[in-house]
């Protein structure tokens, strides 16, 4: 979750929250208590992203 927060820059809670509304990629269960989400799905998420103007 850390390395996942650090790419898309939002917090843990809005990371879950998106996780369930179908808005932000599901992980992939490695382990009984362990997930992990595919680099290329974060980073497909993130080139969806619209671009921010400032």
């Amino acid at each position: 979750m850390k390395d996942v927060c650090e790419l898309t820059r939002p917090s843990r809670a809005t990371i879950y929250g998106r996780m369930w509304h179908g808005e932000f990629p599901q992980p992939k269960r490695i382990g009984s208590r362990t997930v992990r989400w595919p680099l290329s799905a974060v980073r497909a998420w993130v080139h969806g992203l619209p671009a921010h103007r400032y």
